[in-house]
């Protein structure tokens, strides 16, 4: 971009809401929100989903500037890519008829941190609670690969309900790109070596978070030499480490990770919920500011400061062991939870919900040290796969669903008894315990964050409760509520969270309906769903397409005269968030199927038909495999990548399908524990069991429930000790998304063929054709200046076009200006003698890539591994198929 062009110094005219009706004919238009010299932001609403959005629109010339149009496009897809409850999303980007490059970005109605501090209404609390929500935010895009770099309170929204928003990824950059870039931030969140030229990475933000941390506490930035924040604002003095090791001028003194301070916040926030002490007041002088760690210090200043801190480390912890309380102290001691306010649209708080015990999950997490450190008799290398401990409490009645949290440490189950518990899965102790006084629980979801989970119980009552603290966060009212309560929400996975977290799918069996929506964080409201035959038992998300695509399983059948179950409807069917009518429908199920899961890339799903398993094409909706397993099946769950398929089932044994045959490769031999419910680790080391079966008698029968109430751990055989039997039957049973995990060897190929593609086809035209589009919009821009007011557009579009790497059209266009019909006939021409060069490079690449593929899959194979050798063979076809040269048409 030439300084003559510098956007900061464009006057832009923002186009009016007329104008922007015109542009963007698929949104409506209903007021602007902001306007600068570089955009302007309009509030719209996208009427196909009926939501209100933020359109941020940038003046036409940006468009043909190649420089900011690739930065532009960066920036959305760096946002697209960040979908958390804490992230301003964004749903689409483009250019508008006249030229301006466009996002639409998630609307949110509140205030930014910047206007919230300078009105005094961050309270210390507010901050805590800001501070945590933007750890969250910032961990998520961290593990994505994305810096935000300019991080400050503008940039972080707060809507009404006290939710952190993270905007303007403007500056984003993949963690990968090139370390020497221009600077970039805000000067007093910048860190250090932004100014410098030192390379960046991610902890430039957590500077930046440091220095939002403190203006929060004390409504200014830290300066050098600047008093601690607790001095200046009454705060807990802990936040003054937090603060002072996030803005470290050495990166390498600097928090390494955001959830390191995620993690000290949080033994903040509970050391002051339950009244524990604050830690040592700072001594006058010490700053709570960026500190300058340039300079040398003094051996024995450095052997003394280690002997200082050691000792008030030690300190600190005898006196917090002294009075931290016992797990039965916390129990009997820890007062009700405050009541819930009245949620709008009908969102209330049900007294019926009480509590049983209510210690802290986190605290007790993160300060217990068996239940703070990985699961070691998992990870030990002698523990055969099998059975390896029973939870030291238990539920009195059937366990109908368990769900492991994201972290791994955690895991929660309801039960036919009325209870919700959390256990630490390490020590198989209880954290806390929910109990319905009316009704008993029949299922449970997580939230993708991990931060809510949500039960149903029988009658159709939904709750939503909050992890950390066991408070029900919002309830349904009564019109789902059945009488007498005789029957449940489906059964452990018919009722499900959507992918961003502020609705829940779900259905009420005895309503005979189909599933239906409620969208609890926005007001309450209920949408239903049409065209269903059967109500839903189970419900699955397909991975990507925004989170909108669901595929249900559900059915009925009634008891004949001779005592034979007789089926009346049995589906899967294929569901639109957006769409309250009812989708596809799979031709070919042959029985009832329930308890769907899907393969992580999509592609197939599997389903629960009473005494059989069948795993059906999405794409198709065609069966392609069918397993009788004899028993029924209740829990299912894709294991490497889908080639293979683990069931609980009701005889007590975990087992393990090829999905290539529908045969059984292992069965667990230890009979005596419960696995009709089945929580499987993301890295499928480990699963969480559960079950039992409760008498179907009725009331006063003398049968007992059948089935032990307890939670079991076992261990998981690896998946490379079942080598495939049988041909590829479905592709998708390698999980090539994942092969850092499950192929290391051919994930680095994987990424040495990537590697060479870019250098050598790729870069085989890259430069010229860089330098092609250059001279290509020089003579455009050329031309522009001189072109007549009514023939400016077309230039405008077509410099648009090239910056953004748009197709390059077949033909030029006969209605275009004469002289930009000239410039474009002498483009294709030059494009077309360019394109020979890398067909030939491409060739010359794929038979050598094919060779090296072709022998790690012989020397796999001659070692016996035959899954390795498919898996190798797979990976060669995938590859090829996407970078083999298409035949002319």
């Amino acid at each position: 971009m030439s300084n003559a062009e510098d956007p900061a110094q464009i006057t832009f005219q923002a186009p009016t809401l007329e104008e922007m009706a015109y542009y963007l004919p698929q949104y409506e238009m209903h007021g602007f929100i902001a306007q600068g010299g570089m955009g302007a932001v309009y509030l719209g609403r996208q009427a196909s989903l009926d939501r209100y959005v933020a359109i941020k629109v940038l003046p036409p010339t940006f468009g043909g500037e190649m420089d900011f149009a690739a930065r532009f496009q960066i920036e959305a897809r760096a946002m697209a890519k960040l979908q958390h409850g804490n992230i301003v999303g964004v749903f689409d980007f483009g250019t508008t008829r006249a030229g301006h490059l466009f996002l639409v970005m998630e609307y949110v109605d509140g205030s930014t941190l910047h206007d919230l501090i300078q009105s005094g209404n961050v309270t210390k609390e507010h901050a805590l609670s800001f501070a945590l929500q933007l750890c969250d935010a910032i961990q998520f895009a961290h593990d994505h690969g994305i810096i935000h770099r300019d991080i400050k309170p503008n940039n972080v929204l707060i809507n009404k309900e006290g939710r952190v928003k993270v905007a303007d990824f403007g500056l984003a950059r993949p963690a990968a790109a090139h370390e020497h870039e221009v600077m970039m931030g805000t000067p007093d969140y910048a860190a250090p070596e932004i100014t410098t030229g030192v390379p960046v990475d991610h902890r430039a933000d957590i500077f930046a978070m440091g220095v939002v941390f403190y203006e929060m506490l004390t409504a200014t930035v830290p300066k050098k030499g600047k008093q601690p924040a607790s001095m200046l604002s009454g705060c807990d003095p802990a936040w003054d480490e937090v603060i002072v090791k996030a803005t470290r001028v050495l990166t390498k003194d600097r928090y390494q990770h955001v959830k390191e301070i995620r993690q000290a916040l949080s033994l903040l926030a509970n050391r002051i919920r339950y009244g524990a002490p604050a830690g040592p007041q700072p001594q006058r002088g010490i700053s709570s500011g960026p500190v300058d760690d340039s300079e040398g210090t003094p051996m024995l200043g450095v052997m003394l400061k280690g002997i200082i801190a050691v000792v008030l480390a030690l300190t600190a912890m005898f006196f917090w062991s002294r009075r931290q309380p016992s797990l039965d102290q916390l129990t009997a001691e820890m007062p009700s939870p405050p009541a819930v306010a009245p949620q709008a649209g009908g969102v209330e708080p049900t007294p019926a919900l009480t509590q049983a015990t209510a210690p802290a999950a986190s605290q007790i997490l993160q300060m217990g040290p068996a239940a703070a450190k990985t699961l070691h008799a998992v990870e030990a290398a002698n523990v055969p796969p099998g059975h390896l401990s029973k939870f030291q409490q238990a539920h009195t009645d059937v366990i109908n669903a368990v769900k492991l949290l994201p972290d791994q440490k955690r895991a929660l189950s309801v039960s036919g008894d009325g209870s919700l518990k959390l256990w630490a899965v390490a020590t198989g102790e209880c954290l806390w315990t929910k109990e319905d006084s009316v009704a008993s629980f029949a299922g449970v979801d997580i939230s993708p964050d991990g931060k809510l989970a949500a039960t149903g119980s029988r009658g159709g009552r939904l709750t939503v409760w909050d992890i950390e603290t066991g408070v029900a966060s919002y309830t349904t009212n009564n019109d789902d509520l059945l009488t007498p309560p005789a029957t449940r929400i489906g059964d452990a996975t018919a009722l499900k969270f959507t992918p961003d977290g502020t609705s829940l799918l779900y259905a009420v069996p005895q309503m005979m309906s189909g599933p239906r929506c409620w969208k609890f964080a926005a007001g309450g409201a209920k949408v239903q769903y049409t065209g269903w035959s059967a109500y839903p038992n189970s419900f699955v998300f397909l991975p990507g397409g925004n989170g909108e695509t669901f595929i249900t399983s559900g059915g009925a059948s009634t008891r004949g005269a001779d005592g034979i179950n007789v089926i009346t409807a049995k589906e899967l069917r294929i569901g639109q968030l957006s769409n309250p009518a009812a989708g596809t429908e799979f031709p070919e199920v042959k029985s009832v199927p329930a308890r769907l899961v899907v393969t992580p890339d999509g592609k197939y799903i599997a389903a629960a038909e009473v005494t059989e398993v069948a795993v059906y094409d999405v794409a198709s909706q065609a069966e392609v495999m069918r397993s009788k397993v004899g028993v029924t099946t209740f829990t299912l769950r894709f294991l490497d990548g889908g080639r293979l398929l683990l069931l609980g089932v009701t005889d007590g044994t975990l087992r393990i399908l090829d999905v290539a045959n529908g045969k059984e490769v292992w069965r667990s031999t230890a009979e005596t524990f419960c696995t009709n419910r089945v929580a499987v680790s993301a890295d499928e080391t480990f699963a969480v069991t559960g079950g039992g079966f409760g008498s179907n008698a009725g009331p006063g029968s003398k049968l007992e429930k059948d089935g032990d109430f307890a939670l079991h751990l076992w261990r998981l055989p690896a998946a490379s000790t079942f080598p495939s039997s049988g041909p590829i039957v479905v592709p998708s049973r390698i999980s090539l998304s994942n092969l850092e995990a499950t192929d290391p060897e051919l994930a680095k190929l994987k990424a040495q063929f990537e590697a060479e593609w870019k250098e050598k086809v790729e870069g085989s035209t890259a430069a010229a054709r860089e330098d092609l589009d250059n001279k290509y919009v020089t003579a455009l821009r050329s031309r522009l200046q001189v072109a007549r007011p009514s023939e400016r557009d077309p230039f405008l579009t077509e410099i648009s076009r090239v910056a953004n790497k748009g197709a390059v059209p077949a033909a030029v266009d006969p209605t275009a200006p004469a002289a930009l019909q000239q410039l474009m006939q002498i483009y294709i021409q030059q494009l077309a003698l360019l394109e020979q060069k890398p067909k030939d490079a491409a060739a010359a690449l794929l038979k050598d890539q094919a060779a090296r593929a072709s022998g790690i899959g012989e020397t796999r194979t001659q070692a016996g591994d035959t899954t390795g050798a498919g898996r190798a063979k797979l990976l060669w076809e995938e590859w090829e198929k996407a970078h083999a040269p298409k035949p002319a048409a």
